[in-house]
Order: C-alpha cells, then structure tokens, then sequence
C-alpha cells in the first residue's frame, strides 16, 4: 500500500501513488477529514467531532450523521478490505483517532516540523525557510470557513510570515540583498499593512543605490494604509523616507511626509536621535568590515577622536546597521578606575550571551579557565596547577577561545568603548585574539581618545597597528557646512540657519557635543526660541557683528576643567597665559 498524502495548504487535496483515491462527497464529511489529520496525534471523543461538526442538530441525529461521514472517510481512504491492511482510523471506546502506523504526509505537519527545524538548527536555517515557502502553496483549506479551519489557518499563515522575515534577515546577513529584497516584496504581497516588511523594501534598495525606488514604496505604503484603514504611516516610516530623500539629490516630492517640526528637547536630550552627520565615511568603512565579519572573515578596527567628538554616537549608528544585517552586537564598556580589575571589558561581552559559551562548544578545560573571570560557567572543575607565566597564558587562551564561540553563535559586532581606560590584561588578550580574526566572523571595534591614552595603554594599541590587520580611523570635528546641517536637523529646519550655524561653529570648533551642549542652553536661558510663526529665532538673527558672548553650558564646563586637569604643569601654566591673551 503506497504512502497516503493529503495536502491542506492551498485546499484539500488527497493521493496515493499519483492517483486520486476514492470520491469523498460532502463539504462537512472533507473537513471533518482535515480536521482529523491536522490533530492526528491526539484521539477525539466522538461527541465533540458532532457537536463540532453538526451543532445545529440534536445530538442522535449529529451522531448518526458522524457515523455515515466516518464510514465514507473509510471506505475512501482505505484500500480493498480484503486485502489485509491498517486501518485508517481507530477506536477505543467513545474515542477515535488517525492511526500513527498509517503510511501517510500531510504537507501542513511537513511545513511546521521543517519551519521548527530552521528554528533550532542555524547552519540549516535558510535550506529549511526556503522550503517552507515551496510547502506552503496557500492558506490552509482555502474555500473552508469553519472555526477550527480559521484558528489552524492564522497559526500557519504567520508561521509562513515568520519564514519569510526569517529569510529576509537571514539573506542580509550573508549580504544577499537582492534576494533580500525578492523575499521582503513576498512578505509585502501577503502582509501588505506590515510597516516593518515596507520598510525593510525601502531600506534595502537605499541600500542597493535605489533611493527613486526606495521612496516609491513609501508612496505606496502611505497610500495603501490611506485608503485601507484610514490612517498614515507610522512616524519611523515617515522619517525612515525623510532621511532617504535627504541622502539624495533627488527633489522632495508632494507625497513625502509633512512632519510636524518636533518639540527642541527630545532631540536635545536624545542626540542619538538626530540624523549622523559627516560620518558617511567613516561608516561605510566600518560597514564594509561588518559585512566581511558576517562572510566570516573577522577583524579589529581603532577608532579614535576626542572627547565629544562623535565616537558613540558613531558606533550606535554602526551597531543599528550590524543588527539589521543580521549580526549580534555587544558592548563592553571601560571605566576610570583606580586599577581596574582585569578584564572587565571582556567580561562585560561575555556576560551578554552567557549561554554561547557553552561546554558543547567550549571545551571543559577552556570553560573551567573561563569561570574564574565567570563564576556563572563553574563546572565544579579545578584546572592543573601551572607556574603563573602559563597560567596568564592558559586564561588568555581560554579567552580567545571564548570569542570564538561567540563567532560560531552567530556573526559578531563587538564595541569596546574608552580602550583609554583599558585594563592591561584586556589588551594583551586582544593582541593574543588577533591572529585569529581573520577566520572568525566576528569584528571587533575600539574605541579611544588619542589625547587621553596612557603611555603603556597607547604602546599597547600601536602594537597591535603594527600588526597591519587592525585598520585605523581618525574621528574629526565637524566643519562648518556640517555644523550647519546639525543644526537644521535638531532644530528641524527646512535648510541649515548660515550666521547662526557660522557664529556656533566659531564657539564650538565643530564639536558635537558641545554643539548640542550649546543648542540646549540656549534653548533654557530663552536665548533660542519659536517666533509666533513656529520659527527658531535668536537675538543675532540679522547682525553678526554684535554677537554676545554664546553661554558655556555646565556639560561642556566640566568636560573641559577634567581635561584641565589631567595636563602637565608646564602645559597647564601655558594654556592659562593663552586664555589671559585671548583667541587673537
């Protein structure tokens, strides 16, 4: 007897050895059938499959009527019954169900064991994704509208969604982003009120040099949700299609958003919100290292700048996109201590995905290693007693060991911020690491004020520069174009202010964050303020050669004495006679 196969996606449809078995009439008698082969793993009492399926009938006649549907599943599924057999379906009692030992597929079992399998298993994800999509040839019994038809239905439909976000993450991170985009237009077609999936089609041809297209969406988005549920896109959309059209030469459109000019505050409190401004640079860099990282081929880049320059608002940028193209990020931050303890940096990182280093990946001893900088990975083992030359030397392998599991987790961004405050140890273990980037999808940034670096701490970086594997990038101010566009941005303006943005480039030197700083103050002491038009106004809108002094705000006042103080006496005694002789 030849295997049983029942499809329920797209409709009901039954074979066995490529030929229809026999007839079975009746709408309620074919569901009663899926309803039995989509819940074979549980027996059903056959008072609730006729209330179920007859509930407008008393309950003899129901169950008269559920004998006769019974008998006909019977007689069509099951072969001669003089031939000996197993039977499909079996009884016990007042119960029934499809017999386990019976040779058959079900197409929505295979879509949902095959879809669990991408779930759990990463290495198969894609192959597994892919074909749930070629299982799934349409909603489950379409042209059946019963109860239980519509629950089973909306499970599967979204499981199918799933497969396509799945796929779309999963091709990004590989830096397929053509087939990217083929499988966010899918989801768009079968989820088409979904921002996100809009999103992600405009995001990705921004992304493939397409903003025309990219920003096309956005009008078919707006439209669609205008006319279907009578609402406009989401704020992130709209702002997601400001900054496309922005990046671009192409002309603002009538159908772009008209956002509201956002209250001053948020965007001072939250700099992070604000567009990145004259990074574009330094960030395609990194995100060319980020997209070798998630093909495997891993590696370190140092970044550097002073203080308020722009680095973490840089790396949060980097970090967004890394997320979005599918890879993991963590942050291991360092701090001005008196003798940091060792390590704390790494640690911070390894404490983000605890459950990567497992002992599965990990060997006990290296584990073992890795609990004393760890007590959560104690196994209960004591490793062999060395001389502590060796020793440094087994926990810094244990280390390495350990970001190369996080490596084979997942592909890795990781951010280790202020490296100026940088332990010792941390450093050391990043030049042991580094021989073994190059094979190990995991990019490790650091971050650095030059002017701030210790003697040991900047010898220790230009180490590992010697090396020629980590690439180095410069953060510079803004200048004064860039300054304006800052401002037109926190101030949401529709171009930049010139003699405001040149008097605050004068002040600030380019400087974000005493940009932002300054912006704020001003903002507080009423010396920015809406006009009765909604206008930003100052008092030097249309004089430039009576500028007052702009206000130093606090921030940006101890920002600077920290910085003072940490000079030299000679250079201390310096600057003091500069600023009694003044700027010019």
């Amino acid at each position: 007897m030849g295997v049983l196969r029942i499809s329920l996606l797209g409709g009901l449809a039954i074979t066995r050895d490529g030929a229809l078995p026999g007839a079975l009439p009746g709408a309620t008698a074919r569901s009663l059938l899926a309803y039995l082969v989509a819940y074979r793993s549980r027996p059903h009492t056959r008072d609730l499959l006729a209330g179920t399926f007859w509930p407008d009938l008393p309950d003899d006649a129901a169950r008269r009527r559920l004998s006769q549907a019974l008998w006909r599943i019977r007689r069509s599924l099951e072969p001669d019954p003089d031939l000996p057999s197993q039977p499909f379906l079996l009884t016990e009692g007042d119960t029934l169900q499809v017999n386990p030992e019976f040779p058959l597929w079900i197409d929505s079992e295979e879509f949902t064991l095959t879809y669990t399998r991408g779930a759990s298993s990463p290495p198969r994800a894609l192959e597994c994704f892919e074909a749930c999509l070629k299982l799934y040839r349409g909603e489950f019994l379409a042209g059946y509208y019963d109860d239980w038809v519509l629950v089973e239905r909306e499970r599967l439909r979204n499981l199918y969604l799933a497969a396509l976000g799945q796929l779309v993450a999963g091709c990004k991170s590989q830096g397929q982003y053509e087939q990217a985009l083929a499988y966010a237009r899918t989801l768009v077609s079968q989820d088409p009120w979904s921002e996100e999936a809009h999103r992600e089609i405009m995001r990705l041809n921004h992304l493939l040099g397409r903003a025309a297209e990219a920003l096309k969406q956005y009008e078919t988005c707006q439209q669609l949700l205008k006319d279907d549920l009578g609402i406009e896109p989401a704020p992130e959309t709209q702002a997601l299609a400001v900054e496309i059209a922005g990046s671009t030469s192409l002309p603002a459109s009538s159908w772009l958003p008209v956002t509201a000019r956002p209250v001053l505050a948020p965007l001072l409190e939250r700099p992070d919100r604000l567009p990145l401004v004259g990074r574009q640079t330094e960030l395609a860099e990194l995100l060319h290292l980020v997209e070798g990282a998630a093909r495997g081929q891993g590696g370190l880049a140092l970044l550097y700048g002073e203080a308020g320059v722009g680095k973490t608002r840089l790396l949060q940028e980097l970090a967004r996109n890394a997320q979005w193209r599918g890879m993991r990020v963590a942050w291991g931050r360092c701090y001005e201590l008196d003798g940091p303890p060792a390590y704390q940096p790494l640690v911070e990182v390894f404490r983000a995905d605890l459950p990567a280093l497992s002992a599965s990946v990990i060997e006990p001893l290296w584990l073992t290693e890795l609990a004393r900088l760890l007590p959560e990975l104690a196994t209960g083992e004591t490793p062999p007693v060395l001389k502590p030359e060796e020793e440094q030397r087994r926990l810094m392998e244990a280390v390495a060991r350990g970001f190369q599991a996080l490596g084979q987790a997942a592909p890795y961004l990781i951010i280790l911020e202020d490296a100026h405050w940088m332990d010792q140890a941390s450093l050391a273990a990043l030049r042991y690491l580094l021989p073994r980037l190059a094979e190990t999808p995991l990019l490790i940034v650091v971050s650095a004020r030059s002017e701030d670096l210790s003697p040991s701490a900047a010898e220790a970086l230009a180490a590992l520069e010697n090396t020629r594997l980590p690439r180095r990038l410069k953060l510079g101010r803004l200048n004064q174009s860039e300054t304006g566009l800052l401002v037109q941005h926190a101030l949401a303006l529709q171009q930049p202010p010139a003699l405001f943005s040149a008097r605050l480039y004068t002040e600030t030197e380019g400087n974000p964050f005493f940009i932002t700083e300054t912006l704020r103050i001003l903002v507080d002491e009423g010396l920015l303020y809406r006009d009765a038009e909604g206008a930003w106004s100052t008092p030097w809108d249309q004089d430039a050669d009576n500028y007052a002094a702009l206000p130093l705000p606090g921030s940006v006042a101890q920002s600077i004495q920290l910085r003072l103080e940490r000079l030299p006496a000679p250079l201390a005694e310096a600057l003091g006679l500069a600023a009694v002789i003044g700027r010019g």
